[in-house]
């Protein structure tokens, strides 16, 4: 028995011992876990780029099994000299599981692609590892600046403005730099760039105002991103302004109710372009600044440009041309005695004309008569030939002041053979510095009422410097009532010419000096796409520095540009190019001049001996010069 219980136990012992032998996977904090303990190293990215100088991250994350649960510590090797790559924590505690390495080439490390290794390792486990690169690139240099042109811009709901956004660069700065618009009212405001993203100095900044967006004034930030440089930012103040129809504001321009343009914009200052919705035929827009400017475009095919003060184009915009298809008008009827065969007679009455031959009916009808109270002058005249020159002799004058009569009324005739009848006076008028070119002269007289008459007229130019004119008697004269004589000279090419003309009262002995031929003038192309923007550049010469038009068409389209004194100020320089439109509310880049085409130009420059620019009254003693040079250029 006692044998028996011995082998019992020894056998009992054996299978003890068997067991602890199959489980020989000791826990080395002293626990018996079932499994071989291990740990895992994951990285969160397997390469980086960084700019010299800079630094860059990345995540290393330990997992456990079999048990483990020590601290596991994380070493980096394998970075060159001038590169740190330091983990934080450098070891990862029982309970956590990651660590962030952070990586920092040196400013004068050699840019290139350098392998790093990351080791975890941890007390009974064995270690393991992972691998990353590290692109290191050359520091960037220099940096940038962001401006806008202009900063700050109106508009009406549902409408549209553009700016420039400049970007200046510096320290050899060339990388792309990313924009952006923030401080906006969210919905109803939409920003866009072209580009968005651009390696250049300009970009286009197109804003768009909902017809719900609230009328307010918006301060919106642009800002430029471009990396390893800090951001750079810009303000813009965008005004809203509530739709009122015609835009509201302290300048009104109207039109003949069948020529309102179908686009009309204005610039106050050299802010935004602004469109503007008419009221039956009226526009009212702010000129605030002082000056600004107003384009419109008639028929898709006249784009006229006027840049000038407040005062200037608040004056000038009563644009209702000679149709006056808005006033009513009369029709007057009327004849002529007292001519010979070879005669004519010329009668004109609030804007009616007519013509009476001498060997035709010496009756007439006067239709398009404004109504109101106008002056009444018919003139009697004959053609002189002389040689090549072809001229028109006055034989006598009518002056029937301050008539308003009836529609359908007949007037009393007008009989030059009457008391009724004057004869013009003749005097001389001598030209100087005509040079070379060839003068034609013509000589008009404007009443008091508006009356008209053509007092001296020639057909051909004549070399000669002096030379007789027609002109009104004195004792037939009022006051208010001017004569207006015009001197036209041509070069032989006629792609040049120069004028001069004076007003005065009484008709006496007169000279004229011309001034000089157009110099100093540029006509180029400002940029090429979406349209041709022609461009003029003038330096100023004294006899002509009051207004100037730059003009020019091509098969489909035309424009002109005016602008005057006021407007440039003491510039010594008029520059002036077709405006960038491409973005303003209803505006169509088919209406500017085309790239590609031949465009023929004309530039005009204007001088006045009285002040009042755009708005110079004619009045006694007023000499305007101005000189014409013509061209063309396919932009």
């Amino acid at each position: 028995m006692k044998y028996l219980r011995g082998v019992r136990w020894l056998a009992l012992g054996v299978i003890i011992a068997v067991g602890a032998c199959s489980s020989d996977s000791t826990d080395p904090n002293g626990g018996n876990n079932g499994g071989n303990p291990t740990i895992t190293l994951t990285l969160s990215a397997s390469a980086l780029s960084i700019v010299q100088g800079a630094s860059g991250t990345l995540n290393a994350t330990i997992g456990r099994a079999g048990g483990f649960t020590g601290a596991v510590t994380i070493e980096v090797t394998g970075a060159p000299t001038g590169m740190t790559a330091t983990p934080a924590p450098a070891t990862v505690g029982s309970g956590a599981t990651s660590s962030t390495i952070t990586v920092a080439p040196g400013a004068s490390l050699t840019p290139g692609a350098y392998t790093l290794t990351v080791r975890a390792s941890g007390t009974g486990v064995s270690a393991v590892t992972a691998t990353f690169q590290v692109t290191v690139t050359a520091a960037i240099t220099g940096g940038f600046t962001l401006s806008v042109t202009p900063t700050t811009a109106s508009i009406q709901q549902g409408a549209q403005t553009t700016a420039t956004v400049n970007i200046t660069r510096t320290g050899g700065f060339t990388g792309s730099v990313d924009l952006a618009v923030s401080g906006g009212p969210g919905a109803g405001l939409t920003a866009a760039f072209n580009p968005a993203s651009t390696t250049g100095n300009t970009s286009t900044l197109t804003l768009s105002a909902a017809g719900t967006l609230a009328a307010a004034t918006y301060n919106l930030t642009i800002t430029g991103t471009a990396s390893g440089i800090t951001q750079q930012a810009a303000t813009f103040a965008l005004t809203v302004t509530a739709t009122t129809g015609g835009g509201g504001g302290n300048t009104v321009w109207s039109f003949c109710s069948d020529e309102v343009p179908g686009w009309f914009a204005y610039q106050d200052g050299t802010g935004a372009w602004t469109q503007v919705q008419p009221v039956n035929s009226t526009f009212t827009f702010p000129i605030n600044s002082g000056k600004g400017g107003v384009a419109y475009m008639q028929d898709g095919t006249n784009l006229a440009i006027l840049y000038g003060t407040q005062q200037e184009l608040n004056g000038y915009g009563v644009q209702c041309g000679e149709s006056m298809s808005t006033e009513p008008t009369k029709t007057v009827a009327g004849s002529v005695a007292g001519l010979q065969p070879t005669d004519n007679a010329y009668i004109t009455l609030g804007g009616g004309t007519a013509i009476v031959s001498g060997l035709a009916s010496p009756n007439f009808t006067l239709t398009g008569v404004r109504d109101g109270t106008f002056d009444l002058v018919a003139s009697r005249s004959s053609v002189v030939i002389s040689g090549q020159n072809v001229s028109t002799q006055l034989i006598g004058l009518i002056f029937r002041r301050a008539l308003n009569p009836a529609d359908g009324s007949t007037l009393p005739v007008l009989d030059f053979g009457s008391t009724e009848a004057v004869s013009p006076v003749t005097s001389n008028l001598t030209v100087n510095n005509i040079g070379t070119d060839m003068a034609l002269v013509n000589v008009f007289y404007i009443t008091a009422n508006l009356g008209f008459a053509s007092l001296y007229f020639e057909s051909n130019q004549s070399a000669s410097a002096t030379r007789p004119y027609y002109g009104v008697p004195n004792a037939s004269r009022v006051s208010g009532d001017l004569h207006v004589l015009n001197v036209l000279s041509l070069t032989t090419s006629a792609t040049n010419y120069r004028s001069a003309s004076i007003y005065f009262a009484e008709a006496t002995d007169r000279t004229v000096t011309l001034g000089p031929q157009i110099s100093g003038l540029t006509v180029s192309t400002v940029n090429s796409a979406p349209y041709a923007r022609l461009r003029a550049q003038y330096t100023v010469q004294p006899e002509y520095d009051d207004l100037i038009i730059f003009a020019g068409g091509q098969q489909n389209s035309t424009f002109t540009i005016f602008a005057s004194k006021a407007y440039v100020g003491a510039s010594a320089t008029y520059d002036f190019a077709i405006p960038d439109f491409t973005g303003v509310g209803g505006w169509v880049n088919s209406w500017a001049p085309q790239l590609g085409i031949n465009t023929d130009w004309s530039f005009s420059a204007t001088g006045y001996s009285m002040p009042g620019g755009l708005l110079t009254p004619f009045a006694d003693g007023l000499l305007s010069q101005n000189a014409v040079t013509t061209g063309s250029i396919t932009p």
